[in-house]
């Protein structure tokens, strides 16, 4: 199913990002997330390293971002942002629940 392949995704984006604090970006690190530096790269179709640069400009972008009021603007307690690169569109999708 599509949805559980975005939702990956988005946990790859999580543990990349967990991993990379202070990494310096040396061999151990790439060792200690090989399997979700390796699928995001394949899945947004770039470097291994272009995807660690993606996955943390994405997290902290989110973090330090209002992007979050528009969510408890709505009403929307929790929501999970999902990235989309089909057709070279890169549709920014959200999964949301109450």
């Amino acid at each position: 199913m599509e949805t559980n392949e975005k939702l990956t995704v988005m946990e790859y984006v999580e543990n990349i990002v967990k991993f990379a604090e202070d990494c310096k970006l040396r061999e151990p690190f790439f060792e200690a997330v090989s399997q979700e530096i390796s699928y995001l790269s394949g899945y947004l179709n770039c470097e291994k390293t272009e995807a660690v640069f993606f996955a943390c400009a994405l997290a902290f972008w989110f973090d330090n971002s209002d992007f979050s009021k528009v969510f408890n603007h709505l009403g929307m307690k929790e929501f999970q942002i999902l990235i989309n690169p089909t057709e070279n569109k890169g549709n920014i999708l959200c999964g949301i629940q109450n």
